[in-house]
């Protein structure tokens, strides 16, 4: 099979009923600052001088356009973004879950004993409320292995220090 078939049968796995949407975006309590996400994407991304130059065009249009014609380009803005935020909020949760998902299949990969301890951290995460019960799906799991890939880093340095012949209580 070629990468490009491969490609399409792990799309089609993604978008098929298995993976109903999950809304991990609004799942995201917004606070004063506004969405944490949109926070983060402003960073990422600045866009400051562009914004300001849509914002000026857009003044000199609005300044230009007749009545009837203000109306439906107001409107034709209002629906443009509609889908556009409809669209990103999908493209967010489809990465969220396609991310909880790798790391699922991550973690089945992982030694039995490693596997066990993950299932365990993730129960024991979830009863303690660390993770607020409006987290998204699968945040345990994703902390749990984590925790799971450090200590096996952690055992992996001490294999290493002993191998040098350092005490294994040494940094």
């Amino acid at each position: 099979m070629g990468m490009e078939a491969t490609i399409m049968t792990r799309a089609r796995a993604i978008f098929s009923e298995q993976f109903s949407r999950v809304r991990f975006y609004d799942s995201i309590v917004a606070n004063d600052e506004g969405h944490p996400v949109d926070i983060i994407v402003r960073r990422w991304a600045p866009h400051a001088p562009e914004h300001r130059r849509i914002l000026s065009l857009q003044d000199q249009l609005l300044a230009v356009l007749a009545p009837e014609t203000l109306r439906a380009f107001l409107e034709l803005e209002e629906l443009r973004n509609e889908i556009a935020a409809e669209r990103e909020e999908a493209y967010f949760d489809l990465g969220t879950r396609y991310g909880i998902d790798r790391e699922r299949r991550r973690l089945r990969g992982l030694a039995p004993d490693a596997a066990r301890l993950a299932a365990r951290l993730a129960r024991a995460i979830e009863r303690t409320g660390l993770i607020p019960d409006e987290a998204p799906f699968g945040l345990a799991a994703v902390v749990a292995e984590w925790c799971v890939s450090v200590l096996e880093l952690r055992a992996d340095e001490r294999k290493s220090r002993r191998r040098r012949g350092a005490p294994a209580g040494s940094t």
